[in-house]
């Protein structure tokens, strides 16, 4: 499936006013990267012209085109070439069953894919990520860094820069204080059985909700 063909993204876009809404001109280039046997969904923005490359990073419950509306495409108006993309579980990225979809895959997975991306192209890199795609930004320059991948990563930014490892930042984003004192604890834990890969739904684990949104249809 593509984008082209999906109607929840462009009824989430109608949410938006008109000047985020994407045109002809500004509507993403799909393509398919392979990865590990995941077909990793991309919203490409290209120009050839542009002196930095820009790779976009969703949170977790979201997808690359929700990036490529609200900030992809104003940055490629203003003649920056652009990259969102789809993590395993998220979008429209075809997962592979046997592969788990941690966010420790996420880190690799996008590593993997700067490699590749300045193997042909030697232009600076910018990384920028929202919520959980925030702290991607940096865990995935941590990880280029340390093992050499390679030096075109120029900067980051976004939101949310938040680590989970300190108690005042579990109890103030956990959806309460049972998750961020025993459920957190717990994760951890079954992360290392076979109950590693039982799903919850956010919702459930952090301050996720419908609410954030009042307009009619955005829940």
């Amino acid at each position: 499936m593509k984008y082209a063909n999906q109607q929840a993204w462009k009824a989430i876009q109608a949410l938006l006013p008109p000047e985020r809404h994407l045109s002809s001109e500004t509507t993403p280039v799909e393509a398919i990267w392979q990865w590990r046997g995941h077909g990793v969904h991309l919203d490409r923005l290209g120009n050839t012209d542009s002196p930095v490359k820009v790779i976009l990073f969703h949170g977790v419950g979201t997808n690359g085109r929700q990036m490529s509306m609200i900030v992809g495409a104003p940055l490629f108006r203003l003649g920056y070439e652009v990259v969102a993309m789809d993590m395993p579980t998220c979008g429209l990225t075809r997962v592979n069953a046997k592969e788990k979809a941690a966010y420790d895959n996420w880190v690799a997975l996008a590593s993997d894919f700067i490699r590749a991306e300045s193997a042909n192209d030697d232009r600076p890199i910018f990384l920028y990520g929202l919520s959980a795609g925030g702290m991607l930004t940096y865990h995935v320059t941590v990880n280029v860094t340390a093992n050499a991948v390679t030096d075109n990563i120029v900067g980051i930014g976004g939101t949310t820069f938040l680590d989970q490892r300190e108690q005042i930042v579990r109890d103030k984003t956990s959806r309460n204080l049972f998750m961020s004192r025993v459920g957190a604890p717990l994760a951890h834990i079954a992360a290392r059985t076979p109950f590693s890969s039982l799903k919850i739904p956010m919702r459930l684990a952090s301050k996720m909700h419908p609410s954030t949104c009042q307009q009619p249809g955005c829940a």
